[in-house]
């Protein structure tokens, strides 16, 4: 079947020749790129990681990616589609998160919104884990917000490509190959990064973007690499209210408990630091101070000033509960500010559903491709 591709007529096989003619260029790294899938006849595009070149690592990367997206179902964790070939190279067909990283979204975001979306993710991270799948690249880039920079957010993870199943024996991290970004990694990833570490890696990961996210400068900064992979095996974290004073002290605990050079020191679970978020945003309860501090007003006139008429204090009470203001908030400040409604996002009419149930096949008939 015959396609556009890049402006040129070309072939495409596997999972992609029967659902989309045309493919447009989104994205491109150092060893693959991102391109839209379109069809016209069908209910919503397509995106597709496809290698830059054939080789045994990057196909066997993109395989373990491709099955770790298949073993998880979660809302914010992007959905796996298919496997397949495009222009002879291998291909992974996934949906197509229409919107910007978290990076290019930070000063349009509140406060509030940028704890909810890490809240999301750290639900979508222990998801995985809970698949048996480490994600080891956790950072703001890597993390999606669909529709844009809008409120209510709408997080998704992505970029799986360093993923590590528990499942696996096989390492595809050679000794001395260092994967990842320095400035959000784990400690015991920079000191050990061909062993198989565990969830608390990905804890790290949380924390580190939610440094970022929060001060505008992850926890460590240098002129070179170098310098970075030793400011995070040895100096200690700036602590985040020395940036910004304005932060919750509660905030900056949690991001420097997920942040500690211990991994036993961290949270031991992404589960525990979403839950740990969540109580952040939670509303504060109406305690009826206002009612016991007219009691203790009253109690003390009372001993004071034994003639003021009841009268009197009857007044200041009800002046008191008529001008009642909300609770305080643990989160923005006293100001809030107007929230943005993220328009409604219709359901396509007939969805394609994740061929999960042939990875494993399309995956062998890519390796032996």
């Amino acid at each position: 079947m015959s396609f556009t591709f890049e402006g040129k007529e070309t072939t495409m096989l596997d999972a992609i020749d029967s659902l989309y003619g045309t493919v447009v260029p989104l994205a491109s790294g150092g060893t693959a790129a991102i391109y839209r899938l379109h069809h016209p006849d069908r209910p919503r595009d397509l995106a597709a990681k496809v290698l830059r070149y054939d080789d045994a690592s990057l196909n066997a990367r993109l395989c373990r990616e491709a099955r770790a997206l298949a073993s998880i179902d979660h809302p914010h964790i992007c959905r796996y589609h298919s496997v397949g070939r495009l222009l002879g190279r291998p291909c992974l067909v996934m949906e197509l998160i229409e919107g910007t990283n978290l990076l290019e979204a930070r000063r349009a975001l509140r406060q509030r919104a940028k704890i909810e979306a890490m809240k999301q993710v750290a639900e979508a991270v222990h998801a995985a884990h809970q698949a048996g799948v480490i994600h080891r690249d956790i950072k703001p880039q890597n993390i999606m917000l669909r529709g844009g920079a809008i409120e209510p957010v709408d997080a998704v993870l992505v970029d799986f490509g360093l993923v590590w199943s528990t499942d696996e024996e096989t390492q595809l991290t050679h000794q001395g190959q260092l994967l990842g970004t320095p400035v959000y990694m784990a400690p015991e990833q920079i000191e050990n990064p061909t062993r198989a570490h565990g969830a608390r890696v990905d804890v790290y990961g949380l924390g580190a973007t939610l440094y970022h996210l929060l001060t505008g400068r992850p926890p460590f900064q240098a002129d070179n690499q170098f310098l970075v992979l030793e400011q995070v095996l040895r100096a200690e974290v700036v602590p985040l209210r020395k940036h910004d004073a304005s932060l919750p002290p509660a905030l900056e605990a949690i991001v420097l408990r997920c942040l500690a050079k211990n991994p036993d020191d961290r949270y031991a679970s992404a589960a525990a630091v979403a839950e740990a978020l969540g109580a952040l945003l939670a509303p504060a309860p109406r305690l009826g101070w206002t009612r016991a501090l007219s009691r203790t007003i009253a109690t003390t006139a009372g001993k004071t000033a034994p003639r003021i008429g009841s009268w009197l204090m009857a007044t200041i009470a009800l002046a008191m509960l008529f001008l009642q203001p909300g609770p305080p908030r643990a989160v923005d400040g006293p100001r809030e500010a107007p929230r943005l409604v993220a328009p409604a996002i219709a359901a396509p009419a007939a969805a394609i559903e994740p061929d999960t149930s042939r990875a494993d096949d399309k995956i062998a008939s890519v390796n032996a491709a």
